[in-house]
C-alpha cells in the first residue's frame, strides 16, 4: 500500500506542474482533486501494514522514475514560457492594439519576408529583386489594410511577387521561346535563306555553322 502512497504522489506532482504551465482549466483541477482523494485513502489504509519484499523493490523503481518526473516539470516549464513569448509577439493581434504597434509589426514582417524569400524565376539579381519588393511592398495599398486577416495578407503579398516576375520578363510569357515583338519579329527570322542554304549543304562545317546562327537567333540572350 504504501508503493501506492508513493506512485500517487508522483501523479499529484506532475497534475500539479500541468495546472501550473500547461492547462489549468476544470477538467485539469478535478483529476487533481481526484488524485488527492486517492491520497487520503491509500494513507488511511496503509497504516498498520507491514512492508514486504516485492513492495520494497517497487519502491525502489518509483525511485528512479522521480529523474525523469523532474524532466517532465521542466518540459511544462518551458512549455509555458515559448506559450508566454507566443502570446506577447502576436499581441499586436488585438483588437485594442494600437495603430503604431501594427505598423511596426507590419514593416518587421515584411522586412522578414524580403530577406527570407528568393523568387528564382525573377530575372533580376536576387539582392536587388528583394530590395525592390521590400519597397514596393511597403508602398503597395492591399497590404496597408489592417481589417484583413494574415491568409489574405499572404494572398496580397504572393500576388505582388508575381507581377514583379511578369515585369522582370517585360509582361512576356517566359515559357515561349523567341516570343519577341512585332518589331523583333519583322527584323528577326528564326529561319532565312541563310541559315536554311547552309544547314542543307553537304558540308559538315556549313551545318554546324548554321545550327550555330539559329541557336543565336532563337536564344540572344
Amino acid at each position: 500500500m504504501q508503493v501506492k502512497v508513493s506512485a500517487i504522489e508522483c501523479n499529484i506532482v506532475l497534475q500539479n506542474s500541468w495546472i501550473a504551465n500547461v492547462d489549468n482549466g476544470a477538467a485539469s483541477k478535478d483529476e487533481l482533486n481526484h488524485f488527492n482523494e486517492k491520497m487520503k485513502a491509500y494513507q488511511a489504509a496503509c497504516r498498520g501494514s507491514h512492508v514486504d519484499e516485492s513492495a520494497d523493490l517497487l519502491g525502489k523503481q518509483i525511485g528512479e522514475v522521480r529523474g525523469s518526473i523532474e524532466q517532465a516539470q521542466r518540459t511544462f516549464e518551458n512549455f509555458h514560457a515559448s506559450n508566454s513569448q507566443r502570446n506577447t509577439i502576436f499581441s499586436n493581434f488585438r483588437k485594442d492594439a494600437n495603430n503604431e504597434n501594427l505598423e511596426v509589426f507590419k514593416n518587421e514582417l515584411l522586412q522578414h519576408l524580403s530577406q527570407t524569400i528568393v523568387v528564382k524565376e525573377n530575372r533580376e539579381r536576387y539582392q536587388k529583386e528583394q530590395f525592390d519588393r521590400l519597397l514596393i511592398s511597403m508602398q503597395t495599398s492591399t497590404l496597408k489594410n489592417k481589417d484583413q486577416t494574415m491568409a489574405q495578407f499572404a494572398a496580397e503579398y504572393a500576388k505582388l511577387i508575381e507581377v514583379l516576375i511578369e515585369q522582370s520578363h517585360n509582361w512576356k510569357c517566359p515559357k515561349i521561346q523567341a516570343n519577341y515583338d512585332d518589331f523583333n519579329d519583322a527584323t528577326i527570322k528564326p529561319l532565312n535563306s541563310t541559315i536554311f542554304y547552309y544547314f542543307f549543304s553537304g558540308d559538315r562545317m556549313r551545318r554546324s555553322f548554321a545550327q550555330w546562327m539559329l541557336a543565336s537567333v532563337r536564344y540572344p540572350n
